[in-house]
C-alpha cells in the first residue's frame, strides 16, 4: 500500500504487519534515514548481525534465504537491500508470498511511475511504499527552525533565507548542515547571516569572508583577489553587504567592550557566537585598527551602499568593490 505523506511518521513508528517496505525517491539521505529508523523500530537495534542482514542489489538472490532465516534469540528480523530496482521483482514477490516474520526493507533511487517494483509495493496489502523527496521552501525552513528551536537557538530571517537557497536538496546533507549550526551556536544561542555562513564554510561564502577580513585589516591585494573570486562564484552584492554589516556590528560590540576596559583576549573569548580559532588573530587586529566612531561611519556607508544597489540597473558589483576598497584604505591609515 502507498503510505500517505501525512501518515509517514505514524507508519515509521509502527509499520504494523508489513513484511515488505519500499523506500524510494531522489532524496538518498532521507531514504537512508527512514531505513535506519524502521530498522531500529522493528529490530530494536542497528548492529546485531543475528537480527539484521544487509544486501546489495547484486545479492538479490539471497533475499528469500535471509527473509526466511530465524532470528536467533527472538525478535523480528530485518533484511535491508540497497539500490533496489525492478530486476529483483521476482525475489520481492517471493518474499511477500512467504509470509515470513522478517521485514524486507528496500532502499531505491528515484523510481519512475511505471516501475514494477513500485507498483507491487503500492498495491500489496502486506507491503508499504514511501516516496522520499527533499525538503524545499517552507518545509525546509520548518525543518531548520524545528531543529534549532529544540535547543532554544534563534536564527535571523536573512540567515534562514540564505540556508534555504544554499543547502543541498538531500536530507542527509541538510541534517549535517543543521548539526554544524547547532554546534556553532550552542544551546540558547543566536544565529545571524554572518554566523551561518561562517559555520557552514560554504566555498563562495568563504571568499566573501576573506574579502571582508581583507578590507577590515587593510589588505588591498588580498581584498582584490577575494572579492573578485566571491563575485565570480556567484556572491550577490546585496548578500555581501548584509554579511559585511553583520560583521561590522559584531566588531563594534567587541571594540566597545574593549573601550570599557575589557581585555581584547577576554572580549573575543566571551563572544557569542564564538570567533573561530583561525580568525582570532585577524579579528584582534581589526579591533586595533577600528574605533567606535569609524565603525559607526562604516555601518552608515554600508547602509547607503545597500540602498544604491537596490536602485534599478545599479552597478552593484562596482559599488561593493569600491566600498570595501574604501574600508581597506581606511584601515591602513
Amino acid at each position: 500500500m502507498k503510505i500517505d505523506p501525512r501518515g509517514i511518521d505514524r507508519f515509521l513508528n509502527d509499520p504494523g504487519p508489513c513484511s515488505v517496505i519500499l523506500l524510494y525517491g531522489p532524496d538518498a539521505g532521507l531514504v537512508s534515514e527512514r531505513a535506519r529508523a524502521l530498522t531500529k523500530r522493528i529490530a530494536g537495534t542497528l548492529d546485531d548481525p543475528f537480527l539484521i542482514a544487509e544486501l546489495n542489489a547484486d545479492q538479490a538472490g539471497r533475499i528469500m534465504e535471509e527473509v526466511t532465516a530465524q532470528a536467533l534469540g527472538g525478535g523480528r528480523r530485518v533484511v535491508r537491500v540497497r539500490d533496489a530496482g525492478d530486476a529483483m521483482l521476482a525475489h520481492v514477490q517471493a518474499a511477500l508470498d512467504a509470509k515470513a516474520e522478517s521485514v524486507l526493507i528496500l532502499q531505491a533511487g528515484d523510481l519512475p511511475g511505471k516501475s514494477k517494483l513500485r507498483a507491487l509495493a503500492d498495491r500489496a496489502a502486506q507491503a508499504g511504499s514511501i516516496g522520499c523527496y527533499p525538503p524545499e521552501g517552507a518545509k525546509l525552513s520548518s525543518l531548520i527552525e524545528d531543529q534549532l528551536s529544540a535547543l532554544k537557538i534563534s536564527i535571523s530571517n536573512e540567515a534562514l533565507t540564505w540556508c534555504q537557497s544554499r543547502l543541498s536538496s538531500d536530507s542527509g546533507a541538510v541534517r549535517q548542515a543543521i548539526e554544524k549550526l547547532l554546534l556553532y551556536a550552542g544551546a540558547g544561542g543566536k544565529l545571524t547571516l554572518a554566523d551561518v555562513i561562517e559555520a557552514m564554510d560554504d566555498q563562495a561564502s568563504a571568499s566573501v569572508g576573506e574579502a571582508i577580513d581583507a578590507a577590515l585589516t587593510g589588505d588591498l591585494a588580498g581584498l582584490d583577489r577575494a572579492i573578485t573570486l566571491a563575485l565570480a562564484e556567484g556572491g550577490a552584492p546585496i548578500g555581501i553587504l548584509r554579511i559585511l554589516m553583520a560583521e561590522l556590528r559584531r566588531l563594534l560590540l567587541l571594540v566597545s567592550q574593549i573601550a570599557d576596559g575589557v581585555a581584547a583576549r577576554d572580549a573575543l573569548a566571551a563572544a557569542r557566537p564564538p570567533v573561530f580559532f583561525r580568525r582570532v588573530n585577524i579579528v584582534t587586529k581589526q579591533t586595533q585598527l577600528w574605533s567606535i566612531a569609524s565603525l559607526r561611519e562604516a555601518l552608515a556607508a554600508a547602509l547607503r551602499a545597500e540602498m544604491q544597489c537596490k536602485q534599478t540597473n545599479a552597478p552593484d558589483e562596482e559599488i561593493i568593490r569600491q566600498l570595501l576598497t574604501n574600508f581597506a584604505r581606511r584601515a591602513r591609515r
